[in-house]
């Protein structure tokens, strides 16, 4: 597979119009790789809606659950603004270079207890844009580009290290929580006043047990080239 070679924006719109009429072909191999195609992708992802064929078609697992509509509502939502961004990146891309989504936590962590405590005392959904990773599609489309390669089967190995923190976290909580409770029980109304900055504190430990589990998924050099490519445009999911 061939990388794409430096090119201007002008050039770079010529190729588009090449692989939009099916006669695309990759110029010669660079020995150092480039991401011009990324970069303009990234550049052109404007506001309009655009289905993209390549997005991961994953539903979040906890929505089978009875969770609050609220929930479920924020979750579909999520998903939608997650696959209208990657279809307008993909849009930009030719079809040997094409981009998807992956959740750093797997998909167990979104059910039962662990998935009722994540949604909703810590408003941490599948699709929010701390658990998503950013991948070419295939091995050959991450050299094409020049980027990284996640795998997206998780072992189970990591499957049970990410429950058990996520349990350790929940339970964390779930004590302060009672620890409130009697204070309250007692008079102390100040303990109302921390709510707010209480559920911030969860957000930041999941975000950063989140950020801990990518990079030995993944590896340190490959996450920081993951957040330095794409985490921008991520956020504004």
């Amino acid at each position: 597979m061939q990388r794409m070679s430096t090119a201007s924006v002008r050039n770079f719109n010529a190729i588009l119009n090449r692989a939009q009429v099916g006669i695309f072909t990759a110029p010669k191999r660079s020995d150092t790789p480039h991401l011009t195609l990324v970069k303009t992708a990234l550049r052109a992802a404007g506001p309009q809606s655009i289905p993209s064929p390549q997005v991961q078609n994953r539903v979040d697992a906890g929505l089978q659950f009875s969770f609050p509509k609220q929930a479920r509502q924020k979750a579909v939502e999520l998903q939608r603004r997650q696959q209208a961004l990657l279809g307008r990146l993909n849009s930009s891309l030719p079809s040997q270079a094409q981009l998807l989504a992956l959740s750093i936590l797997p998909p167990e962590a979104f059910q039962n207890d662990i998935g009722r405590f994540l949604m909703l005392a810590c408003n941490f959904f599948a699709c929010s844009p701390e658990n998503t990773l950013v991948t070419p599609a295939t091995a050959e489309a991450a050299e094409f580009l020049g980027l990284p390669f996640i795998e997206p089967q998780i072992p189970d190995q990591f499957i049970s290290n990410t429950l058990s923190k996520l349990q350790w976290l929940r339970e964390t909580v779930i004590l302060e929580h009672r620890r409130t409770s009697i204070a309250l029980q007692q008079g102390d109304l100040s303990q109302l006043l921390k709510s707010n900055e209480r559920q911030l504190a969860y957000r930041q430990n999941l975000t950063s047990i989140a950020q801990d589990l990518a990079i030995a998924r993944c590896s340190k050099a490959t996450w920081e080239d993951h957040e330095r490519h794409f985490r921008a445009e991520i956020q504004s999911v």
